[in-house]
């Protein structure tokens, strides 16, 4: 059984994957804000902000995973004044990548972007080729540079 932290498990994606991983047995976090939209995985819930670098870091210390998927993001359209309105999916991602950097036992993590780093009808050269329409769309821009 593998240890598995999920961040962001609430959310649509991260649901499906908790339920999925919990049916092979193996052992699940949800790091998330939000409490579970199945609240039959309440059980595997711990309630927090991958902006607080602290609680962020007390969950992995507690869990000590073995691998980490990284869902948590800021994900809706509505922000227009500033980058920083996406904090979580800048500064959020800085600190996944400090604490899992500080985790030699980790095999393997995932961290999840977005279509939205580039407008729809636009045809990247290479993968460090971005177009983002929006604020989110360069908030996940900045995460994938981290």
């Amino acid at each position: 059984m593998a240890k598995i932290l999920v961040t962001g498990g609430s959310g649509f994606i991260g649901t499906n994957l908790v339920e999925y991983f919990c049916s092979r047995n193996h052992e699940i976090i949800n790091f998330d804000i939000k409490e579970p939209k199945n609240k039959q995985f309440s059980k595997n819930w711990v309630k927090g902000d991958i902006l607080n670098k602290d609680q962020l870091l007390k969950c992995f210390t507690d869990f000590n995973p073995d691998y980490v998927i990284h869902l948590a993001a800021r994900t809706d359209l509505n922000e227009n004044k500033s980058i920083a309105g996406y904090a979580a999916n800048t500064d959020g991602v800085q600190n996944m990548i400090d604490i899992i950097n500080s985790f030699p036992n980790i095999k393997r993590t995932i961290y999840a972007s977005s279509r939205m780093v580039c407008r729809i009808d636009y045809i990247p050269k290479d993968f460090n080729d971005y177009c983002a329409p929006n604020l989110y769309g360069e908030s996940k821009v900045i995460g994938e540079k981290r």
